[in-house]
Parts: C-alpha cells; sequence; structure tokens
C-alpha cells in the first residue's frame, strides 16, 4: 500500500483523502484508496473520457471493501467520504433504487451518481438468484457500467433516454457474505469481476480521530469545484513513455497470471485488470488537475494506476481462492475458521463451526491431510490447531501515512 501512497502525485486528491482518513478511523488504507478512488469518479465532469484502452474509458467505477464483521471498520471507513461528499455536493449522492426500473429513473434525471451500500450483503441477499425484480437491479448495476447511451420502452408511460449514464457505486460486506450470496458467474464476468475490490484487516487504533481542519476543508472544497466542473479537455492518449510501460505491464502480467486463464472464477477478474489500470490512471490524473485542458496520459500516472490496479488484483485473486464454491466447502472452512492457531478441544471447535461430530469427522480428516491442521491427544481429549499453512496471507502492511502538503 505505501508503494501505491508514494506515486501519487504531491496534489493528488486521492492521496490527500488517504491521509485525511487514515487519521480519522482505524481502517485498512486500502479502504481509504477505494473510497477516495469513488468520490473522484462521481464528481469528474461527464465528459471526462481517456481515449486507447477498450477505445474509451469512463471515470465512474465500483468499489467493494471487504474485511471482518466489525473490526475492519469498513463502515466507518464509507462514512468518511460519504460525510465529505454530502457537505460538498449532497445531489451526487444516489438514493437506494428497489428496482431497475428505479435505477433508469434516478439515472435519466442524475447521470452521475454514488450508490452507497454500507452493509451490502442486504443488496447482495435481495438480488441473489430467484428474486426477478431483485436479479434485474443488480443486472442493471452491470448494464450501465460502461456508460452507454440507451432507450427504454415501457407498456405504459413514456419511454425513459438515459444519455451517458456515469453510475459509481461503494460497497463493504464480509468474505462470508461474498461467498454465501454471489455465484461462479458473478466472478467469471459479472457483477463482481467489474468491481474494485479491497480486502483487508485493521491493523492499528486510532482511539480519537484527529480533526485536520485545513485537510477537510481542503478536501470539500475539492470535491465542490470538481462537481462543479462542466467540460474536461480532450484525451490525447498516451505519451510515448507511457505507452512503453503500458506495453511492458501487459506483457509481464500475462505471463504472471498465465497460469490462472484456466481458472473460471478469476479469467474474468484478471482480463479486467487492464481496464481497472485505465480507470484508476484517469482518476489519478483527474484528481491531480491533469485533465482541464488536452491531455496525454503521462508515464508515472500510469505508474500510479498500474499499482492500485495490481492491489486490487492481488485483493480479488486471495478472495477468490479463499470463497468455498459448494455447501460443502463452505462448512469445511467454517471449521477451519473455528479452529485457532491455539490448541482447541474438537468438543468446542465443532460448536463454534456449528456442525455436528458426524460430519465435523470428515472434515478433520481432509483438513489434516491438506496440511492445514495439526492434531493432539491429551488426557483422552483430541485438540486441533491450525497451522501455518491454513492461515490466510493477508500480506498487507498498515503505515502510518505522512501527510501531503496542502495545495493553495
Amino acid at each position: 500500500m505505501h508503494r501505491v501512497l508514494d506515486m501519487l502525485p504531491t496534489d493528488c486528491f486521492l492521496k490527500h483523502y488517504v491521509y485525511y482518513a487514515s487519521q480519522q478511523v482505524s481502517s485498512h488504507n486500502s479502504y481509504h484508496l477505494g473510497v477516495g478512488l469513488a468520490l473522484s469518479g462521481v464528481s469528474a465532469p461527464r465528459n471526462l473520457k481517456m481515449i486507447g484502452f477498450k477505445r474509451v474509458t469512463t471515470p465512474n467505477v465500483y468499489v467493494l471493501i471487504t474485511g471482518s464483521s466489525g473490526d475492519a471498520e469498513k463502515t466507518l471507513a464509507i462514512d468518511v467520504g460519504q460525510t465529505l461528499l454530502a457537505e460538498a455536493a449532497p445531489n451526487l449522492i444516489g438514493p437506494d433504487p428497489t428496482a431497475d426500473e428505479t435505477l433508469v429513473k434516478i439515472l435519466a434525471s442524475r447521470p452521475n451518481q454514488l450508490f452507497i451500500y454500507p452493509d451490502y450483503a442486504i443488496f447482495l441477499a435481495k438480488t441473489a438468484g430467484g428474486d426477478q425484480r431483485g436479479e434485474g437491479l443488480r443486472n442493471g448495476f452491470m448494464a450501465y457500467y460502461d456508460g452507454l447511451t440507451f432507450d427504454r420502452e415501457y407498456s405504459k408511460g413514456p419511454p425513459i433516454h438515459v444519455h451517458d449514464p456515469r453510475p459509481s457505486l461503494l460497497a463493504a460486506c464480509t468474505p462470508q457474505h461474498l461467498e454465501s450470496y454471489t455465484v461462479a458467474l458473478d466472478w467469471q464476468g459479472g457483477s463482481i469481476s467489474r468491481k474494485f475490490l479491497f480486502w483487508g484487516e485493521r491493523e492499528r487504533d486510532i482511539p480519537w480521530p484527529t480533526p485536520l481542519p485545513a485537510e477537510r476543508a481542503y478536501l470539500v472544497s475539492h470535491l465542490a469545484w470538481a462537481a462543479g466542473v462542466q467540460t474536461a479537455g480532450e484525451s490525447l492518449g498516451l505519451t510515448e513513455e507511457a505507452s512503453r510501460l503500458w506495453l511492458s505491464w501487459v506483457t509481464e502480467s500475462k505471463k504472471k497470471h498465465a497460469h490462472l486463464y484456466n481458472d473460471d472464477k478469476v479469467r474474468g477478474i484478471i482480463s479486467r485488470s487492464r481496464l481497472m489500470a485505465a480507470k484508476a490512471s484517469l482518476l489519478v490524473a483527474w484528481s491531480s488537475g491533469m485533465c482541464l485542458e488536452p491531455w496525454r496520459l503521462e508515464a508515472h500516472v500510469l505508474e500510479a494506476g498500474i499499482a492500485i490496479a495490481d492491489l486490487h488484483l492481488r485483493s480479488a485473486l486471495l478472495l477468490a481462492r479463499d470463497i468455498a464454491p459448494n455447501k460443502e466447502m463452505m462448512e469445511q472452512k467454517r471449521l477451519l475458521r473455528a479452529i485457532t492457531p491455539e490448541w482447541i478441544a474438537f468438543g468446542d471447535a465443532i460448536k463454534q463451526a456449528e456442525l455436528t461430530k458426524r460430519g465435523a469427522a470428515i472434515y478433520i480428516e481432509t483438513l489434516i491431510e491438506q496440511g492445514l491442521i495439526a492434531s493432539t491427544v491429551q488426557n483422552t481429549t483430541v485438540y486441533y490447531r491450525r497451522t501455518d499453512a491454513g492461515t490466510t496471507p493477508y500480506d498487507y502492511s498498515i503505515e502510518a501515512v505522512a501527510p501531503p502538503p496542502l495545495m493553495n
């Protein structure tokens, strides 16, 4: 994460936002980066586009932050950004649509909208398979992600024309809710593959937030200014140095992830990592004031965007690996979570996992064979503990964020 922050330009809104938010709540810094991307995307002018990758890249983004319930402080991280946006440009915060028809009407009247779901599990549960209205809403968010103009005809009432919609989404849930309410298609090319994913855990404690009034005023002022900009400069593509960097990264990324292209669950995420890098680069450029006149994407900006995309991709691959594909695997994982790195009795473990003794015995045997847990016997009682191999390597570091200088 520190590598990403170091790459952001000094006058970049994202850099200022991560610093400010990191002094307010104890959430992982990648959460603050994700919230900052959503704020930048929704406040950008509708004509802001980058020519090149996939013909046109738009600034709207879908961001999902995920971590453990309560302790990760996901909702608090979102609240910091939502509070600033509500003060700077409240008209950019979209109401909760109850169906696809409602979403269409909202975007027709206000194409730039940020839909916020601090408890995305509720949305996922409502839009899971089997409910026609719910599935329609989830599919609607997927359909309008690319910002293409469309018309909607209704049997009753006049047709609705939606021109250049720019929906953005900011959501939070636990990995367990993703496991329960998403299916393989969501990861292969559906709703999950379209999101920036940031997975982390709280690794510090802020007993009381630092006010930072000057930094807060700057952020609110920037968002208000950005929301008022009507026209951005024309995108002229990449500089020569940026073009060489892009080609090098794409080539290296293909080699690095070649062994994963046969995995249906992550193929869509990997293939969209280029789009994520393009969107992140566009937002870094925009939030650094580089897009007001005709502009080209510079190499140092693209490098920051690629670093953000790599951070997302690492989270996505870890999540995809950790999420169980069926009920049996979900139960086995639940048992593995109940078995801590410290020795725990079999009876206590299955009680926490809410499994029967007979069912858990099969999973115990599998986990031992896989080297994920170890066992011992003390006074006829069997104890288990999780091995190093059974612990998910988050490999995330939390560090203090050095304050960037305030810009006039």
